[in-house]
């Protein structure tokens, strides 16, 4: 008896030091994995506050475990960033309010305004989610970075690396889009109360300051700016974390103080101004012979007297145009031909004549005998080219489009008229019968489905008609005696349905 006890308490501590053993194991485990779990403030700048789930206002503390349903909200000029776990980061711009939701290892960013920064360093796993939602968009994070703005008037979003799905949903009316490296996506709201949601690719100088700052600061991920970089084909020179503006006003500040002190100092060249004084009592002394100057331009005046009693020389000729005057010639030697200019729609043009180069007067013939009175042509009328259409705003389902009907001239290019022409809207276009919402009948209850028609052009439900489907009744099999009758007592058959084996009767 006692050596069967020994064996047996043996055995029992062994079990226990097994069962100890695989439980501490766990519990590790579970120690790890909640520790990447863990949301906290790493990094603060500035007036961050913090608000818990019952919406109490709290001081936000570095390192602080951030627990979900916490909120935190950021002052002008500051910012704050928050590690999701080892893999996520989020950064709030400045004037930003965002909630941070965990339960297990679904993860949401509510950004309620401002602005956000996230970096998501590896790809989620199949049983892992990352959303961040604003009011009028939901993005689904796999493993990205991006920056994500909510305005009361539009949400946006610039994507910096990966490809993401956005559903956008406004007025009960969703949509959804794909957004790839290098692209921004615009969300607004048209008179209707309909999203108006823009895709395109935006230049590395439009993307928002913080989100510039963001990556270059990338000390959590130093593979951001590669990452990035190659995704969208971007010189290095974008992200370039020296800041080579600072360090070249440092110098030029320090050198102008050295400056201003030298001025004094050099005081001796004022002593050298007297000295240039010296010379100008010799100036006088260079003007002796300017004197005899106007001396030899006196002959030069008597040489034309000599030569105006020459030209009376010449006798009045055929079209001499004032006699009394002293006379000339109006002939080849003194008219000078213009020709005829064509009058354009642009500009005027002009007859063909000859002008005097002496008395300046112009002749509609060679001889210069008929005096040109007039000798513009009046320009001509615009020649219409073919109507062009510009500004074009493309029709919708639900609303009318428009374009400029524009006429220019096909000589000068000069716009002629202007028209704008509206365009009817192209009305819904009725696609196939979709079934939703589906339930099928049972022996007892009825089912039914809805008939929903969506417009195969914008997708709006146009039609939605429920449709009711009976029960179909019991069908019960040929019955099996569940209990054999006796000779004092009766037996028992049970029958059971087909379609549901839970219904029976006997």
């Amino acid at each position: 008896m006692k050596k069967t006890a020994k064996y047996g308490g043996r055995k029992l501590i062994v079990i226990l030091t097994a069962v100890f053993l695989a439980a501490l194991a766990l519990i590790l485990a579970g120690c790890s994995s909640n520790k990447a779990a863990v949301m906290r403030l790493i990094r603060t700048e500035g007036e961050v506050t913090l608000e818990n789930a019952s919406g109490d206002p709290g001081t936000a503390q570095l390192n602080a475990r951030l627990n979900s349903g916490e909120k935190l909200r950021t002052g002008a000029g500051s910012s704050a960033t928050v590690s999701l776990d080892d893999t996520k980061i989020a950064s709030l711009d400045e004037l930003s309010f965002a909630e941070f939701i965990k339960s297990g290892r679904a993860l949401e960013l509510h950004l309620l305004e401002g602005g956000v920064f996230f970096d998501v360093m590896e790809k989620l796993r199949d049983d892992e989610t990352f959303d961040i939602k604003t009011s009028t968009m939901t993005i689904g994070i796999r493993g990205t970075s991006g920056y994500v703005r909510a305005d009361s008037d539009k949400g946006e979003f610039w994507l910096t690396d990966g490809e993401v799905e956005v559903e956008i949903e406004i007025g009960g009316i969703k949509k959804k889009a794909t957004v790839h490296s290098g692209e921004k996506l615009v969300v607004t709201t048209t008179e209707e109360g309909e999203p108006e949601v823009v895709v395109e690719k935006y230049e590395v100088e439009e993307l928002p300051d913080f989100a510039r700052d963001s990556i270059k600061a990338s000390e959590n991920d130093p593979g951001l700016i590669e990452r990035i970089l190659q995704a969208n084909g971007w010189d290095v020179s974008v992200f370039d974390k020296s800041d080579s503006n600072d360090t070249e006003t440092e110098p030029s500040t320090e050198t102008e103080p050295e400056v201003t002190e030298t001025e004094p100092e050099g005081t001796e060249p004022e002593e050298t101004e007297p000295e240039e004084t010296e010379p100008e009592e010799t100036e006088p002394e260079e003007t002796e012979p300017e004197e005899t100057e106007p001396e030899e331009t006196e002959p030069e005046e008597t040489e034309p007297e000599e030569t105006e009693p020459e030209e009376p020389g010449p006798e009045p000729g055929p079209g001499d145009d004032n006699p009394a005057d002293g006379g000339h010639v109006h002939d080849n030697t003194t008219l000078i031909r213009h020709g005829r200019v064509e009058p354009t729609c642009s500009q005027e043009g002009s007859v063909e004549y000859w002008e005097c180069t002496v008395c300046g007067k112009k002749f509609l013939d060679a001889n210069g005998v008929t005096v040109a009175t007039t000798l513009t042509l009046p320009g001509k009328d615009h020649t219409p080219a073919a109507a062009k259409e510009e500004n074009n705003v493309a029709p919708t389902c639900e609303k009318a489009g428009k374009y400029d009907k524009v006429v220019y001239c096909s000589d000068c290019g000069k716009e002629i008229s202007r028209t704008t022409v509206e365009v009817p809207a192209l009305g819904h276009k009725s696609g196939e019968t979709v079934v939703e919402n589906e339930v099928e009948p049972t022996c007892e209850e009825k089912g039914g489905y809805d008939e929903v028609v969506y417009c195969s052009v914008c997708e709006k439900e146009l039609s939605r008609s429920p449709v009711e489907l009976e029960a179909i009744g019991h069908e019960w099999n040929e019955g099996e005696v569940t209990t054999e009758p006796t000779c004092e007592g009766t037996g028992v058959r049970t029958y059971t349905c087909t379609h549901d084996r839970t219904h029976t009767y006997t």
